[in-house]
Order: structure tokens, then C-alpha cells, then sequence
């Protein structure tokens, strides 16, 4: 049987600005913009 190499990310923004990223697996990262500039953040792995 062939593994399953499928991945599903998720960003999440809140009005307010506070923001996450999830990842089903593998370590990604999103980029983020904001007042500090811009930068790559981890993303948690679920």
C-alpha cells in the first residue's frame, strides 16, 4: 500500500492581528508582515 505524502496547512489571522499557522505534518513555516516587519514563523505541527 503507497503512504499517504499529503499535507493540509492552515493560516489563521484574527481581526486583531494575532496570527497562526498549523501544519498536519512536516515543519513548514508562513511568512508574516506586520509593525516588526516581515519575517518566517513556525508553524505548529498537529
Amino acid at each position: 500500500m503507497e503512504e499517504n505524502r499529503s499535507n493540509l496547512q492552515l493560516f489563521l489571522l484574527h481581526k486583531d492581528g494575532r496570527h497562526a499557522g498549523v501544519a498536519i505534518r512536516g515543519h513548514k513555516k508562513m511568512a508574516v508582515t506586520d509593525g516588526d516587519g516581515t519575517r518566517l514563523e513556525d508553524c505548529v505541527n498537529l
